[in-house]
């Protein structure tokens, strides 16, 4: 008796602790005594809408980071149908009158919803989005109008998305305009100079928008400019963003005329911040070897094209000037370099092209520019400097040169150049560099030698580790 005591309080225990496991977890447990199996019943969250509910949300072509306008909303008209003629509808909105048909008009903004209250179940409701011409919203399922029955439990959703997509714009607030001008010598009957209008496009390649020429006319003194607008006009901008142009002179073929190889960029940004239905263009913007200038919207692209007439006589020789680098070494620790096998670099500051050379075991090197008679009246100008190659232990020269070259023709039409050494006329250049060595910073060998001491320390072991075996050997054979 006492046993089965023990045994039916063990068992309501048990049953205790199963019945508080179940309900910490939100799921209620019953026991049935009269069985013996263990039934469980789950009663979810309840999360049904109660009330007519209308939603309406915007997709756009402007990214996540954009906002729309607070002033952007959408009209709707809500029909409960003819038993609610004349009656007051309890709204998030308050309270609203319906029309003599059951009607309410509503507006709502993007991303928020309008809430009806008690709605009587089975109520036919018809909800209608009131277009705009021209505000570049439509509805995304093609439907304005959609129809729905209030559910048992007052319950009933529309949701509405538009799509926005603006209207394409023209840039015709947007001139392009230019001037040539050529030195040298006067104009000449029969000069023509073309100029080419690209576009970069999304992949960074650019296509031909057009060429425009300018002609030598007596009668019209202003011959030598070309504009660009019509062309520029003609094109459509139907996405946000910034729209790149350039322009550049096509070379031509006239004797001794330098032609100018500049490239003249611009950008137009297109934007579209007040959403009303059609895109803008917010700015024009100069990016190389243009102006732009602005006048109550409307924009003006100025670009100057320079050629120069170059009047040789005979073609002169070509010549070459040098540009000479003097490399020293100061050593200051036990151990010592050479002035050999250090790099320097002469930098084109206008095209950006380098040439590099080191120097040799004296420490000298020669940079040997050509100039031709297509050089003469142009000024070159360069920058030279020592590569730091990071060697352990030398302590670099930063000096950084300027230097200019312009070239000239003399009395006799030869070529001469005039050599500046920052700001100062020089004869004969050479640069020279200062590199300080100490051999206590470095673990390199003063020869520059780049072995490495560990596999010299461990074939050091190896062979005095061979010499102890062969002495040991050496015993034993003499042993015996």
């Amino acid at each position: 008796m006492l046993r089965n005591k023990i045994f039916r309080r063990l068992a309501l225990l048990v049953s205790l602790i199963i019945l508080f496991t179940s309900t910490v977890n939100t799921t209620f447990g019953f026991i049935v005594t009269k069985t013996d199996s263990l039934v469980n019943t789950f009663v979810p969250f309840d999360s049904v809408i109660r009330n007519l509910l209308i939603s309406k949300n915007v997709e756009h072509p402007f990214g996540d980071e954009y906002v729309i306008p607070d002033n952007i909303t959408f009209d709707f008209k809500v029909n409960f149908g003819s038993l609610y003629a004349n009656t007051t509808i309890r709204t998030s909105n308050g309270d609203i009158i319906t029309d003599e048909n059951g009607c309410i008009l509503i507006t709502v903004k993007p991303g928020k919803s309008f809430i009806v209250e008690s709605v009587k179940a089975g109520t036919k409701v018809t909800v209608t989005e009131m277009q705009k011409k021209g505000s570049g919203f439509t509805v995304k399922n093609g439907s304005a109008t959609m129809e729905g029955v209030v559910a048992e439990d007052g319950s009933l959703k529309f949701d509405y998305v538009n799509i926005y997509n603006p209207a394409s714009i023209k840039p015709t607030n947007v001139t392009v305009e230019g001037t040539k001008t050529l030195e040298g010598r006067e104009w000449q009957s029969g000069d023509t100079f073309s100029f080419k209008l690209e576009q970069q496009l999304s992949d960074e390649t650019w296509i031909d928008i057009g060429t425009k020429s300018v002609t030598y006319d007596t009668e019209n003194t202003a011959f030598n400019r070309f504009d660009f607008s019509d062309l520029l006009q003609a094109l459509t901008f139907d996405k946000v963003g910034t729209y790149k142009f350039r322009i550049t002179e096509v070379i031509g073929n006239l004797d001794n005329v330098d032609y100018d190889k500049t490239v003249n960029t611009f950008a137009i940004k297109v934007t579209d911040v007040d959403m009303d239905g059609k895109l803008e263009i917010s700015s024009v913007d100069a990016a190389q070897n243009t102006t732009v200038t602005e006048v109550n919207g409307e924009y003006t692209v100025d670009v100057t094209f320079n050629n120069t007439f170059i009047p040789v006589i005979s073609t002169p020789d070509d010549i070459v000037v040098n540009i000479g680098v003097n490399k020293k070494i100061k050593n200051t620790g036990d151990a010592s370099i050479g002035p050999d096998g250090f790099e320097f670099v002469l930098k084109n500051t206008v095209s950006g092209e380098s040439f590099a050379l080191k120097s040799d075991k004296n420490g000298e090197a020669v940079f040997a520019l050509p100039f031709t008679a297509m050089d003469v009246g142009k000024t070159y100008t360069y920058k030279l400097s020592e590569t730091n190659d990071g060697m352990q232990g030398v302590t670099y020269d930063t000096k950084v040169y300027d230097i200019s070259i312009n070239i000239t023709l003399d009395g006799e039409d030869k070529l001469i150049s005039t050599i500046t050494v920052d700001g100062e006329i020089t004869k004969d250049v050479i640069a020279g560099f200062e590199n300080t060595y100490n051999s206590a910073d470095s673990s390199l060998p003063s020869t520059r030698d780049n072995s490495n001491i560990a596999l010299w320390f461990i074939m050091m072991i190896i062979s005095g580790t061979a010499c102890i075996v062969l002495v040991i050997l050496d015993k034993r054979y003499t042993r015996t």
